[in-house]
């Protein structure tokens, strides 16, 4: 029988302080490397390179808890550290881990029938791992 569990519950944790976000994304890549020669063939062939996680996460801005401080150090180009991103309540601790998280940008949105939110996009700076 499936287990599925709702995103309202999967939150964020940086350094162990807890981020109220109303939504984030990952996504594990890998470089190819091109093994392409003259005997593939005329197809061109690859193995698996470096791997990395690059994702987002989105949350409205709060004056009790304002993102560039530290922590959570929420500015393009900090590395953040100990980030988890929660499949599920956080009390059922499955998530995955990013020890050291790049901050790529950081995007401020403020909408005249709305919040003020903002969106960040991160890099994975070495280790991490996967929910299992």
């Amino acid at each position: 029988m499936a287990t599925f569990k709702s995103g309202k519950e999967g939150g964020i944790t940086i350094s162990g302080a807890v981020l109220c976000v109303s939504g984030w994304s990952y996504t594990e890549e890998i470089t190819p490397l091109d093994t392409s020669n003259t005997c593939s063939g005329g197809f061109e062939t690859v193995i698996a390179g470096m791997k990395k996680l690059t994702g987002q996460f989105s949350a409205y801005w709060d004056a009790d808890q304002i993102p560039s401080l530290d922590p959570p150090n929420i500015v393009a180009g900090a590395i953040i550290t100990q980030m988890k991103l929660f499949h599920g309540p956080i009390a059922e601790n499955k998530f995955a881990l990013i020890d050291d998280a790049l901050i790529i940008s950081v995007a401020m949105t403020s909408d005249a029938k709305g919040l003020v939110s903002y969106q960040v996009s991160f890099q994975s700076n070495g280790q991490y791992t996967l929910p299992v």
